[in-house]
């Protein structure tokens, strides 16, 4: 608690700094800032925190358009193998983890349309965890809004892919 300063009504802030001057010596200064001019200025400075922050638009709204699940494609894998599979898709010199899928199970994902844009070609991999056999798709072309179901089997040779 800081005590009262004369000469100024209700709360004050005090602040102290202790400037050398050429001989060394100290010298105290006080800042006496009435604590009612404060609060607009903790207001103000909330404002234009907030304005900083926000995203800007254009007269016709984002300039980034939003992804639609229309413009996306899906990939449901099959797991028809006694083994847990890791599931990745490669284009263009990138390889994407989307995860593993269970023995006997199946999966779905939701996948952006960025992985396929303009025409790209993709391929699929799996890759049963313990085993040393590696199953690639030929490459596949996808277009927005299509479906990828992939089937794999307990012989991974006999595995097959459809793409609508």
């Amino acid at each position: 608690m800081q005590p009262p300063v004369r000469g100024v009504s209700g709360p004050c802030l005090i602040l102290k700094a202790r400037p050398k001057t050429r001989k060394g010596t100290l010298h105290t200064l006080t800042v006496h800032e009435p604590a009612a001019t404060l609060k607009p200025m903790r207001v103000l400075l909330t404002v234009a925190l907030l304005a900083a922050c926000t995203p800007r638009h254009g007269p016709h709204g984002p300039s980034l358009p939003s992804v639609g699940p229309a413009e996306g494609w899906s990939l449901t894998v099959v797991n028809r193998h006694w083994l847990d599979v890791s599931i990745v898709v490669m284009s263009d010199d990138q390889r994407s983890h989307l995860g593993t899928v269970s023995a006997t199970q199946t999966q779905t994902y939701e996948l952006p349309a960025r992985m396929i844009a303009t025409g790209r070609l993709i391929r699929l991999e799996a890759n049963p965890i313990g085993a040393t056999q590696i199953l690639r798709t030929d490459p596949l072309l996808v277009q927005p809004g299509q479906r990828v179901e992939w089937t794999l089997e307990t012989g991974l040779e006999r595995s097959t892919v459809a793409v609508w």
